[in-house]
């Protein structure tokens, strides 16, 4: 495993395995910075909006417009980088946000291994799963679902959610259509090895 420290980036729609990917990386002693629970949840309760995924996109679209389109992530990206050890953050929607971070690895005096992972699966896959989860966010029709979808997935504005340019710029790609966690786990592991991030 490379001894110099890593960044871990993770970007991927909602029920897609984020949250497993972070599993895994704290199991190999990553620290976890959330961009939703660091960030976004606490702008969401000091502008007294309801507490769902329409909010969350408000609001780190509004900070995005306000401080640069790579303020969300590229801020988690900076208290990680400070922090002992490897980190993982979560999560990355924007290209703004890549591109500065990445510059940012590259022009620290030590330098940061940064890693952007794509986490992905069919859309009527991970609707399954964030009715089982039932989380504050989740409390949403397949048609609601579908539409936060196709409003997240493209946009000209470097502000907002792009999911498909993310996608394209992840340095791993993985597609999580499995039917039970430690299949997934098998396979990180076995990526891991391969990209030398693990032993």
């Amino acid at each position: 495993m490379s001894t110099q420290k890593i960044v871990i980036g993770l970007t991927g729609g909602p029920g897609s395995g984020k949250g497993e990917v972070v599993k895994f990386l704290t199991k190999l002693g990553y620290r976890h910075f959330s961009a939703r629970e660091d960030i976004l949840w606490p702008e969401v309760d000091r502008c007294k909006l309801p507490r769902d995924r329409t909010s969350l996109n408000t609001v780190s679209n509004e900070l995005r417009v306000m401080y640069g389109p790579e303020y969300v992530a590229h801020t988690l990206f900076s208290t990680a980088c400070r922090a002992p050890g490897n980190a993982v953050i979560e999560s990355i929607y924007t290209v703004g946000e890549i591109v500065t971070i990445r510059h940012d690895a590259e022009d620290r005096v030590m330098g940061i291994k940064f890693i952007l992972i794509s986490v992905d699966a069919p859309l009527h896959v991970r609707y399954k799963r964030i009715q089982r989860r039932a989380s504050e966010t989740d409390k949403v029709s397949f048609e609601q679902f579908s539409v936060q979808e196709q409003r997240e997935q493209t946009s000209t504005d470097p502000s907002k959610h792009n999911l498909f340019a993310c996608r394209e710029l992840a340095d791993l790609q993985v597609v999580n259509n499995f039917l039970d966690v430690q299949s997934l786990h098998n396979t990180l592991q076995r990526m891991f090895r391969i990209a030398k991030l693990t032993s």
